[in-house]
């Protein structure tokens, strides 16, 4: 996606982009709807009584200090937990693009992307706001809530000075009004197409694990922190690191320091895993061994 908006803003083209996300989508995914669309895209019948039988006549109840609700049968949705159940979510809403004339589209699960190119914010707003309508009968054919509060909308253009003059799109009823950053999967993107607030959210975030990281270092053998430094720290960094970590584009914002603040972040959480203080002057190629 990314890509495709960089090339836009190369082109001197401007995109407007939409995210959506379904309320509570698991729990409203039909059985029914989902064992028809599977049938049309070529699933056996032995399959299809399979996943109807792991979504139908399923029981819960609510225990709380010790005493338990009534026993109810749940006729929708798929059980929470269940690494099936994205996967049928991901069926189940894989024809939306179908429905879509004038823009782009990817998902991800219950979030929903829809992008528009265009010469004139005009051309981009209209855009959107026709397929807009289409993703709404869509939900609403597939028994599907769009959430109206975790609706954004943001502009790339090829000129920030041209950001000055936010737009308002109208999703349904509502109006949106153009944000200067959206999250796309936990990633933090300007309307600029810089990382910058992603890279101060990561950083953050690191300053204050490197906090807990050091009160560990009092209570904890040194051969176990690093192994919590992997997955409490590291994974941190790593997580879309190829997206946010590409060198700048030359046309762009991001601070050139940004990597080197988190290398410095990580390094300081790699001594304090192993030991060794910085008069030490060991270098960290050595503490990576």
């Amino acid at each position: 996606m990314c890509d495709n908006w960089m090339k836009s803003k190369d082109a001197r083209r401007i995109t407007g982009l939409l995210s959506y996300d379904y309320s509570a989508a698991f729990d409203t995914l039909d059985a029914e709807l989902l064992c028809s669309k599977l049938t049309i895209y070529g699933f056996d019948r032995p399959s299809v009584n399979l996943i109807l039988s792991f979504l139908s006549d399923r029981k819960q109840y609510v225990e709380a200090n010790g005493f338990c609700s009534r026993v109810i049968l749940i006729f929708i949705g798929s059980p929470q937990g269940s690494c099936l159940s994205p996967v049928l979510f991901i069926i189940y809403t894989g024809d939306l693009n179908l429905w879509l004339k004038e823009s782009d589209m990817s998902s991800y699960a219950d979030d929903v992307y829809e992008w528009k190119e265009g010469e004139d914010i005009n051309e981009v707003i209209q855009g959107l706001e026709s397929d807009a309508k289409e993703i709404i009968n869509f939900a609403a054919a597939n028994n599907l809530i769009l959430n109206d509060e975790k609706t954004h909308f943001i502009v790339f253009r090829p000129n920030k000075s041209e950001s000055s003059t936010l737009q308002t799109i109208k999703i349904g009823k509502n109006f949106i009004q153009e944000s200067t950053s959206i999250k796309i999967l936990g990633v933090t993107l300007n309307n600029d197409l810089a990382w910058d607030d992603h890279h101060d959210s990561v950083q953050k975030n690191l300053r204050s694990k490197l906090y807990l990281l050091k009160k560990l270092s009092y209570h904890i053998p040194r051969h176990c922190l690093t192994s919590i430094l992997d997955g409490f720290f590291v994974s941190r960094i790593r997580y879309c690191l190829e997206i946010y970590g590409q060198p700048a584009h030359p046309n762009l914002s991001t601070k050139p320091d940004s990597m080197k603040r988190l290398q410095i972040l990580l390094n300081a959480a790699m001594r304090i895993a192993t030991g060794p203080r910085i008069s030490d002057k060991i270098k960290i190629t050595e503490l990576q061994q």
